[in-house]
């Protein structure tokens, strides 16, 4: 089940700006997973505020459910080992209960707070998949929007509000997570890229690192993420490799 919330929170984030990440604690940790996907909403969408914008030119082809699900296990992650499909019966669960623990949490300053609700509702009529790679925990999600222009809208509404959250503090549970983000520069072939990575200081003294990827490309919006103690910087690049993956496969 925490693999399936970590995609479950990716995808809410996805929807919102087209980037993702959804941290869960490593083992050890004393904090819940509920603050663990409410902080995921946060700071994923920080990360996306570094972007580049290349005119479209990709075609607005929609994808199934179906098809996106079938796609999951063609993608592998830096070690050559196939992906995960996460079942759409169980991402929908976990959709529903990273919604509700975002109910119960806070985010100072307020600017911030109203980014989260942004990035917390997948808009009706939206196919999405995910998965998980076994190897090496990174995560990749994609969604499928029926009307391109809500995507551009969801994605400019999020990044007017960025500026404003470069650090922020999440309370849920009785419980403070403090956040810092770094935008990092990638270029995906898509017609938006993204990244960032957000590094939250946990209650019982540890830290998590949160490095997110995405790009858009026509309807579709893909999201990779990896999330440890400690990531480096560089392997946005493999992240970026892999929602290029997403893209070459699917003919956008």
């Amino acid at each position: 089940m925490r693999k399936i919330a970590v995609v479950a929170s990716t995808l809410l984030v996805i929807v919102g700006l087209a980037a993702c990440s959804a941290p869960e604690h490593p083992a050890g940790s004393s904090h819940s997973n509920s603050s663990s996907a409410s902080t995921s909403q946060g700071t994923s969408s920080s990360t996306a505020g570094s972007s580049t914008q290349a005119p479209s030119t990709a075609a607005d082809k929609l994808f199934s459910t179906q098809q996106l699900n079938a796609l999951i296990p063609t993608l592998r992650d830096a070690n050559g080992n196939p992906f995960q499909v996460v079942p759409t019966d169980k991402l929908n669960q976990g959709i529903q209960q990273a919604k509700q623990q975002l109910a119960s949490t806070v985010v100072s300053p307020k600017e911030c707070q109203e980014l989260l609700n942004q990035n917390s509702q997948i808009v009706p009529g939206s196919s999405f998949a995910g998965g998980v790679s076994a190897s090496d925990g990174s995560v990749i999600t994609a969604v499928s929007f029926k009307d391109a222009a809500q995507l551009s809208k969801a994605v400019s509404q999020v990044q007017g509000s960025l500026e404003s959250c470069p650090s922020f503090s999440i309370s849920v549970a009785g419980q403070q997570i403090d956040a810092t983000v770094k935008r990092l520069t990638v270029k995906t072939n898509g017609e938006l890229s993204s990244a960032g990575i957000v590094t939250e200081s946990l209650p019982n003294g540890k830290t998590l690192t949160i490095l997110s990827v995405a790009g858009v490309k026509g309807n579709l919006s893909v999201g990779a993420v990896k999330i440890a103690e400690t990531v480096d910087e560089s392997a946005a690049q493999v992240l970026t490799a892999l929602v290029n993956q997403v893209f070459e496969k699917t003919g956008v």
